[in-house]
């Protein structure tokens, strides 16, 4: 016997979605009212459910989802199928599992999380696909589990991250190993991740949309994606944009990490500082101006030139690099958020 718990249920707490109760029950990062003003092609790209997850508590020593995947797989060929299509089930803050359908996850599939587990209260967090999108039917527990909502998070409002590829979890081998998913284990915050692979433009009207969020504080990892010329025009107005209308709101800008192609090629290095000056100078003049709410992470405290091990094709980061960037920002950010720094799910 089972008990089958269709989704979405009250008990289930989704994380990860600033408009969730516009897009219920599709797991989207945007809503449908924003697909006429988002740059070409962002609406599609928030599909992908990076940073999106499922937390709750159980008692089950089962637990298995029903889901379809409305796209085929399609990792880059720096990811992994995990990346695309992976669900990874963390328990107490560790790692019990990390799954992927059966034959591409055509049609609707059933992948068992965990099974003849302890039959004791579990804290229970599901890290959605990072580069790829899912439709979630039901839940599948043991008969006579229990099944409540989970301990809430040490902030009331979740971090906002917008960026890059970067940002948004490439390449990370599989969910739950995102630099965000990493600092939410360990300061026990909420996110949302509204990175965008090759998408982390910063144009305006994206500005004025993450505006709406309520958040504790915005994170904006940019430099990637813009030319230095693009980066000068976009960075002051959209910077401007989040504190016109959230003028208390904390905001970290990050100064993009170390590529490996600057340790050999003059041009790229050159290039890369370009923007990372243009990154300093923009936060700089808000702080002579008098904004005391604006922080700056740089590279040597997040991921420098100290360890060229930490990307898979020398640019985006692998497990290793978003450890290290996760410990860097770890400190900072408890710091802007008044918290402690511990483990959780």
């Amino acid at each position: 016997m089972e008990l089958v718990i269709p989704f979405p249920d009250s008990r289930i707490h989704v994380h990860g979605l600033g408009w969730y109760a516009e897009t219920r029950p599709f797991l989207w990062r945007f809503p449908q009212r924003f697909h006429s003003v988002l740059p070409e092609g962002l609406f599609e790209a928030g599909k992908q459910t990076a940073g999106v997850r499922l937390r709750f508590r159980t008692d089950s020593g089962h637990l298995s989802l029903r889901a379809s995947f409305p796209s085929e797989p399609y990792p880059h060929p720096n990811m992994t199928r995990y990346t695309a299509q992976g669900i990874a089930t963390y328990v107490g803050g560790q790692c019990w599992s990390s799954v992927i359908p059966s034959e591409g996850g055509k049609g609707e599939v059933e992948v068992v999380l965990f099974h003849r587990a302890p039959r004791r209260e579990k804290e229970v967090c599901l890290y959605l696909p990072l580069y790829g999108s899912i439709d979630i039917h039901e839940l599948i527990l043991d008969a006579d589990a229990s099944l409540a909502p989970p301990r809430p998070y040490a902030h009331p409002l979740p971090v906002v991250f917008y960026g890059t590829s970067i940002t948004q979890g490439g390449c990370a081998s599989r969910p739950g190993l995102s630099y965000q998913a990493m600092l939410s284990r360990q300061l026990n915050i909420d996110y949302i991740n509204m990175g965008f692979s090759g998408r982390g433009k910063c144009e305006s009207q994206v500005a004025l949309i993450l505006a709406e969020l309520r958040t504790s504080c915005f994170v904006l990892d940019v430099g990637q994606n813009n030319t230095p010329e693009e980066l000068e025009q976009r960075i002051g107005p959209f910077i401007d944009i989040l504190r016109e209308a959230q003028p208390k709101t904390p905001l970290l800008i990050t100064i993009p990490i170390f590529y490996n192609a600057e340790l050999w090629s003059s041009e790229y290095a050159q290039e890369s500082e370009k923007k990372r000056e243009i990154i300093r100078d923009a936060v700089l003049q808000r702080k002579q101006a008098g904004d005391t709410r604006i922080f700056l992470l740089e590279k040597d405290h997040y991921l420098g030139e100290w360890f060229t091990d930490g990307s898979v094709d020398g640019g985006h980061p692998n497990d290793l690099g978003f450890f290290h960037m996760a410990k860097g920002m770890a400190s900072l950010l408890s710091q802007i958020l008044d918290l402690p720094q511990k483990r959780s799910a």
